[in-house]
Order: structure tokens, then sequence, then C-alpha cells
């Protein structure tokens, strides 16, 4: 259904997000090492 389809593209939309900031937060702490 359409609800689902808006649904899934949030979810994929915000594990990219968080995907980013754990990218760098993980490159923070390497150049603060």
């Amino acid at each position: 259904t359409l609800s689902n389809t808006i649904n899934l593209k949030l979810s994929i939309g915000n594990k990219s997000y968080y995907e980013e900031v754990y990218i760098q937060e993980r490159m923070a702490k390497v150049l603060h090492m």
C-alpha cells in the first residue's frame, strides 16, 4: 500500500542518515587519536 511504501522510504532514509553520522563520528575519533 501507499503508506507502507512511505514508511519503507522513511526507514531507508533514517538508516542512511544514522550511517552517515556513525561514519563521521568514527572519523572524528580516528583524527583525535
